[in-house]
């Protein structure tokens, strides 16, 4: 199903600053919920990083994918430097999470009823 969901981004994805197309080595798992998928592309040009969504539409008769749909998501203007300080396992400058933080991030989770995209944008 993943190399399904590489195949769809590489034919349809191109990077929004500077039309580059994407291969498998410029393709991140981030992580999976279900039928939700969330990847991070790094350009092989431009080197620009993209963070997008994918919803798998399964079809359960048949047990094969019926449609992928691609939300791209905008990222925080710190993301790029998170991104490389957790691929460096430098995480000295990454702010600590308090009890108070997992309490309120719960609760907003509890309460939010938008896309991912949205989710991503409230942080």
């Amino acid at each position: 199903m993943l190399q399904e969901i590489f195949n769809s981004i590489q034919k349809s994805v191109k990077c929004p600053k500077c039309n580059a197309t994407y291969s498998d080595k410029n393709i991140n798992l981030l992580g999976q919920i279900g039928p939700n998928f969330l990847l991070k592309l790094d350009c092989p040009k431009c080197k620009s990083p993209l963070m997008v969504n994918v919803l798998i539409q399964e079809n359960e008769k048949k047990n094969e994918i019926s449609g992928i749909k691609m939300e791209e998501i905008e990222m925080p203007e710190n993301m790029e430097e998170i991104f490389e300080a957790i691929e460096r396992k430098d995480f000295q400058h990454i702010e600590k999470i308090s009890q108070n933080n997992i309490i309120d991030f719960v609760n907003f989770v509890q309460n939010f009823s938008g896309s991912v995209g949205e989710f991503v944008k409230k942080f």
